[in-house]
């Protein structure tokens, strides 16, 4: 898909609690996006979250996005917790034969309640065609800020592979892939494949529109930490 919005794993409300979606280096010149994003996430301490994108792209290199989030669940006991994302993506290179697109993006999350931590973000943003298979990876680290901050920066790693029937990068209907989301925990201490949160599934897509793309996927967790499962849904218009 074009675009398949929004925030990589930094909510921070818990590790069950974290959305994954992932982020690609299209933004087009002169138009805007909307993206409703939600997630249920199924592990010890049941979570739900959500976001609401509001993004526009104002020239071939630079984008400005703003998304409001919120969050609940049973470690939460359900209460409902929100926040907001400001983010800058600047693309750093076009794709071409040999190189893919490629693009960094700089967020802060502010984050409601006074118990809670603010957050900065730098991700690298890369996509890759191979046929009619679409390719894309995500390379986030992320801190906490002020005065309820976490010491050291958390390290995550996100990748998506989409195969489009009748090409689904040219406004086709249907396409079916994969992804996986790696929590590698703080940067200084890098932790190995079983210590982290590690989830891989299937993900579709559909384009009943030219302006508005559709995806849902599931994701099985691999490891102890990871969630048990988490279902994510997608809705993206452009106008």
């Amino acid at each position: 898909m074009k675009r398949l919005a929004i925030i990589f794993a930094i909510l921070l409300l818990s590790s069950a609690a974290q959305a994954e979606y992932i982020e690609t280096p299209a933004y087009p010149a002169g138009q805007a996006q909307i993206n409703e994003s939600g997630s249920f996430i199924h592990s010890k301490d049941d979570a739900y979250a959500n976001s609401l994108e509001f993004s526009y792209g104002f020239n071939n290199w630079l984008a400005g996005v703003v998304a409001l989030n919120s969050a609940g669940g049973e470690n939460l006991n359900y209460n409902y917790y929100s926040g907001a994302d400001i983010t800058a993506q600047i693309d750093l290179l076009k794709e071409t034969d040999n190189l893919p697109g490629t693009a960094i993006r700089f967020t802060y999350s502010l984050l409601e309640g006074s118990q809670n931590a603010d957050t900065a973000s730098v991700m690298g943003v890369f996509e890759k065609k191979y046929g009619l298979f679409d390719n894309f990876l995500n390379i986030a680290v992320g801190k906490t800020i002020g005065d309820n901050a976490i010491g050291g920066a958390e390290f995550g790693v996100a990748a998506q592979s989409m195969y489009g029937l009748n090409d689904y990068t040219n406004n086709d209907e249907w396409a079916f892939g994969a992804e996986y989301f790696g929590d590698y925990g703080k940067t200084g201490s890098l932790q190995g494949f079983a210590q982290k949160g590690q989830q891989l599934g299937p993900i579709i897509g559909f384009q009943p529109f030219g302006n508005l793309d559709t995806s849902l996927n599931y994701l099985f967790g691999l490891t102890h930490d990871a969630p048990r499962s988490t279902v994510t849904f997608e809705i993206n218009l452009t106008f």
